[in-house]
């Protein structure tokens, strides 16, 4: 029996007149790379709104880990264990790259403005751990080194390194990537993959949208394709990339060749 950790059913996303996405459906399995693709505008980053509760849904359901999020606030998805990273990095630019790290961790301490504030007894020792911490997810994303510099100094691809060490620092049990390639250059590329290997490797399970179709083709386990907010196609990248489906609404004739 598959262990379903999400499960998104007859999922809906209007603006106004505008239906962003139409009765969706679709599950992710523990422990499973998927990725979702589509032209622009197909609502895949709407979606990724949804699910973490950025926007509320029209309709439709959202279950994490067997219990609805749908109509939830995002802290508290955030702290039922999905994390994600944004298609514009969202970084706190004037902080240092460990500071950011460690606003990432400090969702998941115990210790209330208040204590910390008044510096009670068990803040000190928990902040040092969170700076241990922090400097872990660094060193995983290889950024140890330039954890004192300002975040907003790095090079696009080390600030995408970091929003993901952000996002890993909250212990996600679902981790949802939104084009963490885009503008990298092929080295930047392939050391995303590794990481998006490893993040699956230690329990993370991976929802990646991304338009670089090399890296959604090695790293998926699943493909799942959207247009017009709606399903057209799901399945393995063999089955996707030679959907007639999918070549005539978004891959085009090459990919049959990738």
């Amino acid at each position: 029996m598959s262990d379903v950790i999400l499960e998104v059913t007859g999922l809906k996303k209007a603006f106004g007149g505008l239906m962003a996405l139409l009765n969706l459906s679709f599950t992710v399995e523990r422990g499973q790379i998927k990725a979702i693709i589509g032209p622009n505008g197909a609502g895949k980053t709407t979606l990724f709104n949804v699910i973490t509760g950025m926007f509320p849904p029209t309709g439709g359901r959202v279950r994490f880990k067997g219990q609805g999020v749908d109509g939830l606030q995002a802290h508290e998805i955030a702290a039922r264990g999905i994390s994600r990273t944004f298609q514009t990095v969202e970084l706190f630019k004037n902080m240092s790259v460990l500071e950011n790290v460690m606003v990432g961790r400090h969702s998941r301490t115990g210790s209330g403005m208040l204590r910390v504030g008044l510096r009670l007894w068990g803040v000190r020792s928990e902040e040092e751990e969170i700076l241990r911490e922090a400097m872990e997810w660094l060193r995983f994303v290889d950024l140890d080194e330039k954890a004192a510099e300002n975040a907003g100094s790095l090079p696009l691809g080390e600030q995408k390194l970091l929003e993901m060490a952000r996002a890993l620092a909250t212990e996600p049990d679902l981790l949802l990537l939104d084009e963490p390639a885009s503008g990298l250059n092929e080295a930047e590329t392939a050391k995303v993959a590794q990481l998006i290997y490893q993040i699956r490797d230690s329990g993370t399970t991976v929802i990646l949208v991304e338009h670089d179709m090399d890296l959604v083709m090695k790293v998926s386990d699943e493909i799942l394709v959207l247009n017009y907010g709606q399903r057209i196609a799901e399945g393995s990248p063999e089955e996707v990339k030679s959907d007639r489906r999918v070549i005539d609404a978004y891959l085009g004739e090459d990919i049959e060749d990738a």
